[in-house]
């Protein structure tokens, strides 16, 4: 994933932003308050790659897979195959 933000999104200081918000041990609200923040911040309301990753957060983002079981996968693991 942060390949494709690499990517999609030319500042690389949104990589590592969204690299804090993805594993964070945030709650939900606080995923959503971080990542309106950041969307906001760099100005990216419009790239559709963003929204399709927000689109996606239950996948990725430690706020919502955190307490699911995943048959002994590590978390980056669970992410990667959760992608493929």
């Amino acid at each position: 994933m942060m390949w494709n933000a690499k990517s999609n999104v030319a500042n690389p200081e949104f990589s590592i932003e969204l690299e804090k918000c993805m594993f964070a041990n945030y709650n939900i609200g606080e995923f959503k308050r971080d990542w309106n923040k950041i969307v906001s911040r760099y100005v990216l309301e419009d790239n559709n790659w963003v929204n399709e990753m927000h689109d996606k957060r239950q996948m990725w983002a430690t706020s919502y897979i955190k307490g699911r079981y995943f048959g002994g996968f590590k978390t980056i693991s669970r992410c990667e195959a959760l992608h493929a």
